[in-house]
């Protein structure tokens, strides 16, 4: 009985607050890493104030001999005003589009999200850290 309450206990602390959520604001540059069991991603985006962005970077496909990119390209990304998730797409020049999703934590330079990805089976991991 005890685990399920340290659980949810557990996982609630790592949520942000309301209050945090509403006045987080990602602007700014951000390095991105997102992993899971068949990509590796590491980015840096530029988030300007009017919801446009800028990304350069790497993506290696991890069972593949060739799947190494390097990225760059611009995209947009939007913060959802009620939970704070921020949504980043970025559209490279020599790659498909691709979005990732984080959530502010309580230290402001700090985002990440872990979720279960529908492709792989596995767990998507996702860690961004405020670079100026």
């Amino acid at each position: 009985m005890f685990r399920p309450i340290l659980l949810a206990a557990a996982l609630t602390a790592c949520l942000p607050s309301a209050a945090t959520a509403q006045s987080f604001s990602p602007v700014g540059v951000w390095r991105c890493i997102m992993e899971s069991v068949v990509v590796l991603m590491d980015v840096v985006y530029q988030l300007n104030p009017d919801g446009s962005l800028a990304g350069q970077g790497s993506i290696l496909y991890k069972q593949t001999s060739s799947g190494f990119y390097q990225l760059q390209g611009y995209g947009r990304w939007l913060a959802n005003p009620t939970t704070g998730m921020v949504t980043i797409q970025l559209v490279p020049q020599n790659h498909s589009a691709f979005s990732i999703e984080v959530m502010p934590q309580q230290d402001p330079s700090f985002m990440y999200y872990n979720a279960p990805n529908t492709f792989s089976g596995g767990m998507t991991q996702t860690t961004c850290q405020r670079a100026r």
